[in-house]
């Protein structure tokens, strides 16, 4: 999804969007420099020769960490004098790229919940690892699959907010409810998942249609609802990574 219009059928994939806000965020954080950054940040697919962008979530955080440490060594250089030379800074740009994928083809997977998941388009049942239903509540993921019953213990301070349009403090010993996205391999639609969690016990993994009721409970909201935020507002995906999603689509959620 360009933001051309030409295009409607392309839509931006949601590891795509999740790159591009991410790299975006931390620049901001970067290059604080006693005025507020205006950034736009465009990362164009692998059909427009571009490298192609791994599954694997150990590959954002690498590439984002190496492309900031570029930006800034260049803008340290440039503030001491040196001249900024674009084409030096795409090549250091593309070789960081290269690497954050090569080193993320090492790292463990992310690990994923598993349930009896319905589509909501098709109604096909996936009750296996191909629903896709990634998480990112922890942060150093091995690749574990979680079921009902099964203990998942985390600490609030370590989720990667960037993976999640909404992450707040669970009040004291109340069940933790967890909003992901998952994919039909059937039909390939985008899903989602309420997951609730006592007591450091995976308690149910169910199907669920987005709606105000779900968002107002959830303390962890999946960043991949940018997606859903797109058609309902009818605004192109990329747009809505600059506003605070969670709030954008809790207010258009209210009217449907």
């Amino acid at each position: 999804m360009d933001g051309t219009g030409r295009n409607d059928t392309n839509v931006v994939p949601l590891s795509l969007a999740r790159l591009e806000r991410m790299i975006q965020v931390r620049l901001a954080e970067s290059l604080d420099r006693g005025i507020e950054p205006a950034i736009t940040v465009k990362v164009v697919d692998s059909d427009l020769r571009s490298p192609s962008i791994p599954d694997d979530p150990a590959f954002y955080d690498l590439v984002v960490d190496r492309i900031v440490a570029t930006l800034d060594q260049y803008l340290d250089e440039v503030a001491d004098g040196a001249e900024l030379s674009a084409s030096a800074l795409n090549h250091e740009i593309d070789a960081a790229f290269h690497g954050a994928a090569d080193a993320a083809d090492t790292a463990p997977r992310s690990d994923s919940f598993v349930g009896r998941l319905r589509c909501m388009s098709c109604g096909i049942v996936t009750a296996d690892e191909s629903s896709a239903c990634e998480t990112f509540v922890r942060p150093e993921p091995r690749g574990q699959m979680f079921c009902v019953g099964s203990t998942l213990d985390f600490d609030h301070d370590d989720v990667a907010r960037d993976y999640y349009a909404r992450a707040i403090q669970p009040a004291g010993e109340a069940p933790i409810h967890i909003l992901e996205g998952w994919e039909c391999p059937h039909c390939e639609s985008v899903n989602w998942a309420e997951i609730v969690i006592r007591d450091s016990l995976v308690s149910s993994i169910w199907s669920v249609a987005l709606s105000r009721a779900l968002l107002e409970r959830a303390h962890y909201v999946t960043s991949e609802c940018v997606e859903l935020a797109a058609r309902i507002t009818g605004r192109p995906a990329w747009s809505l990574l600059r506003d605070d999603l969670f709030d954008v689509l809790f207010d258009e959620l209210e009217a449907h």
